[in-house]
């Protein structure tokens, strides 16, 4: 009887130590481990959005940005240095309100929206594209709607664009991209919004100018 208490207590004993090392140093482990997957995921999906966004697509610029100047209603103006912030967005109807920064590499990206370096700038009459990471910078641009006001607030004037077309496409979609004679805003990132991993396709906004101050 003796005995077979001292063995019952000894596998208890056993059970309660395999139960704390577990608690102090098993579980930790797996947590940890966990969250440096987590973190290493998320930082290689930004990584390889980034090059998505500003490689991928824009293979060639639809505009000539040797020229260091332009011009707008007859004023010269100079073309802003890539990485430098040289206008805000705002979209009231979503709550976004950003900087919107020249160029869409990574660095840029990660100040705000990305102002495609190959395409006009606005109030320049063409096709001005802006992109930015979908659960940064654009998170909410998933709540827009045909109609949106769309406000690009430069050194040089103020623009307003209403929302015209949204739309879901491929990442090798290039039309999006294509040079327009006419005014015209392009909101570009990928899709969809909550996707864990690598998004395989690209949400696209369209908007069609308005009004120029």
């Amino acid at each position: 009887m003796g005995e077979k208490k001292f063995l019952h207590n000894e596998k208890y004993t056993n059970t309660r130590l395999l139960k704390k090392i577990g608690v102090t140093f098993v579980i930790p482990i797996c947590l940890a481990i966990t969250g440096a997957l987590i973190f290493m995921s998320a930082g290689w999906n930004l990584l390889f959005e980034s090059y998505s966004l500003s490689t991928a697509i824009f293979a060639k610029p639809n505009k000539d940005v040797d020229d260091v100047n332009f011009y707008i209603n007859n004023k010269e103006v100079s073309r802003p240095d890539i990485g430098s912030v040289f206008a805000s967005i705002k979209i009231p109807s979503i709550n976004l309100e950003k900087d919107v920064v020249h160029g869409d590499g990574d660095d840029e990206l990660r100040k705000g929206i990305g102002h495609y370096a190959g395409s006009t700038l606005p109030g320049e009459g063409g096709n001005c594209i802006l992109d930015g990471h979908r659960d940064t910078a654009l998170k909410d641009l998933k709540n827009i709607k045909k109609g949106d006001s769309i406000f690009v607030d430069t050194e040089w004037g103020k623009y307003e664009y209403r929302v015209s077309d949204i739309k879901v496409t491929a990442p090798d979609d290039s039309t999006v991209m294509e040079p327009t004679d006419h005014e015209k805003l392009t909101l570009y990132t990928c899709y969809p919004f909550n996707y864990i991993g690598s998004a395989p396709k690209r949400f696209v906004v369209t908007g069609e100018f308005v009004s120029a101050k």
